[in-house]
């Protein structure tokens, strides 16, 4: 009598891209009840979000896709570094330059990536929708936490 040994199994491979959704979830997690520390918490994932997003035009370069993803991956860098300078104060805030304006703009923005016929048909579709989902889903969080009465910071020296 033989006896059959089961095969060990292998633990299913965890993608990337779900380790960075985790990481996202976990660095969101300060904005629970955290107003006092807004500015802090939104700037720092600001900054994670935007080599993300440059990891996008890195995986797409000399594809159908690059020129749509290039475009749209600058747009919303532009939004979320003009979202962190206000953060800091090395900007002045006003009725249309605010956090909450730039924020929706990447909402708005980032998602038309998915409609581009070139990135639709694209090898690396999983990854763009993941980033495009993270990072919206993140960016939305962080409008979410945004105090009703977050003020526009003033720089020194700007005209009011």
């Amino acid at each position: 009598m033989s006896s059959t040994v089961a095969p060990i199994s292998t633990p299913a491979k965890v993608s990337e891209w779900s380790k960075v959704k985790g990481f996202f979830a976990h660095m969101f997690s300060f904005f629970k009840n955290d107003a006092a520390n807004f500015e802090t918490s939104a700037a720092t994932t600001i900054s994670l979000a935007a080599p993300l997003l440059g990891e996008l035009v890195t995986l797409t370069a000399g594809t159908k896709e690059a020129g749509v993803v290039s475009s749209v991956v600058a747009k919303v860098t532009t939004a979320l570094n003009n979202t962190a300078a206000l953060l800091k104060g090395a900007q002045a805030g006003s009725a249309d330059h605010s956090v909450a304006g730039y924020l929706n703009d990447v909402v708005t923005d980032l998602p038309t990536l998915l409609e581009d016929v070139n990135v639709k048909n694209s090898e690396h579709l999983a990854e763009i929708e993941g980033t495009v989902t993270t990072v919206v889903g993140e960016v939305k969080a962080i409008l979410a936490a945004l105090p009703e009465d977050h003020p526009a910071p003033v720089v020194m020296g700007a005209s009011k």
